[in-house]
Formats: structure tokens, C-alpha cells, sequence
């Protein structure tokens, strides 16, 4: 199970077979969050999430990955720019 690190409107849910289910989360102040490697989701465009609810789930990884084992791309950003996600989550 994959959670939000923060609050947000999930902005799109896509499927690609490359990099599984994606999802992206505005969380506002110009910081979104993005996660793939995704077998599904558990949310829609346009769904208000909080932070440490569960969005999607992780198992058989996509093709070209799954030597690697099931796992997780996370990326966030800060005005379109890849930042340090310590800098920004804080539990």
C-alpha cells in the first residue's frame, strides 16, 4: 500500500507500460508529488486526499523492471523542479 505524503488533489491517475499506474497529487504552493511503479489506484482525478491515506498499491512491477523486484518511484516538486522530499515532509 502506497500512502499520500501530503494533502492534495490528486491531479491524474494514467497507465502506461512503462512505468505501471501513475500518480500525481497537487498538494498546492506549487509542490506536487508523483509516484509510479503503481499496479493500481485507489483514487480518481480530482479526489481530495490527506496525508497518510492510502492512494495505490505496489506488487508485480512492470516489465522492463521486474528484475528489480516491486517498488516505488517517488519524485516531488517545487515549482516544476525535482527537490529533496526530507525538505518538505515532515511527519
Amino acid at each position: 500500500m502506497i500512502e499520500s505524503v501530503l494533502d492534495g488533489t490528486v491531479e491524474s491517475v494514467n497507465n502506461s507500460e512503462v512505468t505501471g499506474t501513475e500518480i500525481v497529487i497537487d498538494h498546492g504552493n506549487n509542490i506536487k508529488s508523483l509516484y509510479s511503479n503503481l499496479t493500481s489506484s485507489d483514487v480518481k482525478a480530482g479526489d481530495q486526499v490527506k496525508q497518510g491515506q492510502a492512494i495505490g498499491n505496489i506488487g508485480k512491477t512492470v516489465s522492463i523492471e521486474s528484475a528489480d523486484g516491486a517498488h516505488l518511484h517517488f519524485e516531488l516538486f517545487v515549482d516544476g523542479k525535482n527537490v529533496n522530499p526530507m525538505d518538505y515532509i515532515h511527519q
